[in-house]
């Protein structure tokens, strides 16, 4: 099962994390996404 935390930073910033709980590594990496970040798909 997956967990997230979500606080707010003391200069009123807020911050999600989440844990990928799997068995087997996922080679995964940190992504930084700045507020209001619009996502696009191609294709």
């Amino acid at each position: 099962m997956c967990t997230s935390i979500f606080t707010k930073t003391e200069d009123n910033k807020h911050f999600l994390a989440r844990t990928m709980d799997f068995s087997f590594p996922l080679e995964g990496n940190p992504v930084f996404l700045p507020r209001d970040y619009s996502w696009h798909v191609f294709g």
